[in-house]
């Protein structure tokens, strides 16, 4: 079995006054093992940051080809640029929305005073393990949301089924990415009673059978998260049945 030629013959022919000439180069194939140039993926694009609910910030960028993984770098009023994340395509894998192919990212906590500044580097390494780096993202900033009480807390009154008894029906407005609602009742006895974990969408409670010459302070807190709710942060009425 013959081994195979190292070497490419390239024949020319150049034409002169003195009849054609012929001559040979010899091209050198590359070594065994040898590999191309390291490919250098593309800058991140389209990065956006947004405040989503109090203490948290949420990220949005486009995926470029060739990147295997995305650092995260991150500066903010108080503190210096540095890396915060840096992700694999396996590891962002559940954070890709379907209909844009693009990543998302929350980070959290964060302080609720200080703007955030962020830049996206994709990364890309061959098999011999060599690294390159994309160009910077443009950079994206963001604020955390302050927190909010819901909005337009009233109630009405009217009699009840039940003979001397009053229904009462609290209304408020929604706030904007709450997942749920709590109401604080307290006497002015200061007996404290509490109705927890109303859930997002509802936006009024009917409570029966109330007593009539009953006094109530009744307050509503927002809850974004069980983690994320501030209580002093509230909307109260005075209610007098």
């Amino acid at each position: 079995m013959s081994r195979p030629a190292r070497w490419l013959p390239l024949v020319l022919l150049v034409v002169g006054n003195a009849g054609p000439l012929v001559s040979q180069i010899v091209l050198e194939r590359p070594p065994a093992g040898a590999t191309s140039p390291t490919i250098v993926p593309a800058g991140p694009s389209y990065l956006s940051a947004a405040g989503y609910i109090p203490t948290r910030l949420i990220l949005k960028w486009r995926s470029v080809p060739n990147a295997q993984f995305y650092q995260v770098y991150r500066s903010s009023t108080f503190e210096a640029k540095r890396m915060l994340h840096e992700m694999s395509l396996a590891g962002l894998a559940g954070f890709q929305e379907m209909e844009t192919g693009d990543y998302w990212l929350v980070d959290w906590p964060v302080d609720m005073t200080s703007t955030y500044t962020y830049n996206i580097q994709a990364v890309f390494v061959d098999a011999a393990g060599t690294r390159s780096y994309s160009t910077p993202s443009p950079s994206a900033s963001a604020k955390s949301p302050a927190f909010v009480a819901p909005a337009n807390f009233a109630y009405t009154s009217a009699l009840y089924e039940t003979p001397g008894k009053l229904r009462l029906t609290f209304t408020w407005s929604p706030v904007t990415n709450a997942q749920q609602y709590d109401l604080v009742f307290q006497a002015l006895d200061g007996r404290t009673m509490s109705i927890p974990t109303l859930t997002s969408k509802t936006t009024s409670l009917v409570l029966p059978d109330i007593s009539p010459h009953s006094r109530y302070n009744v307050c509503i807190i927002t809850v974004y998260l069980p983690s994320v709710r501030d209580d002093t942060v509230r909307s109260c009425i005075a209610v007098k049945v």
